[in-house]
């Protein structure tokens, strides 16, 4: 997994290819994905499938898992996890929730047939 800012992508994305076959990315739906989206379908082959994500209260879930996986210490115990807001960028939280929603859908698709 991983998570770039939008103006490294395409740099990043290089360095993904160089290493790996990519056959799947998984983008959430949310605010700018037609931007990324044109993007990605411009820099992978036709044969890269581009699975577009509902991301709808993914960081609120993601915060969630940050703090289950970073537990409050102290006195900010007392501060209930939805007031709290993590000390640093939980966007690959954020990423894992959406690539679990993609297994998830997948998974259910592949129970149907």
């Amino acid at each position: 997994m991983n998570v770039s800012p939008v103006d490294q992508l395409e740099a990043e994305l290089k360095q993904l290819v160089q290493r790996w076959t990519v056959d799947q990315v998984v983008l959430g739906d949310g605010t700018g994905n037609q931007q990324i989206f044109s993007r990605l379908s411009n820099f992978f082959s036709p044969q890269t499938s581009i699975a577009i994500i509902d991301e709808r209260n993914s960081s609120q879930e993601a915060r969630g898992r940050y703090w289950r996986v970073n537990p409050a210490r102290g006195l900010w115990k007392l501060i209930p996890t939805s007031m709290r807001v993590p000390p640093e960028p939980y966007d690959q939280y954020v990423a894992l929730i959406l690539i679990e929603r993609y297994l998830a859908a997948r998974n259910k698709h592949e129970g149907d047939i």
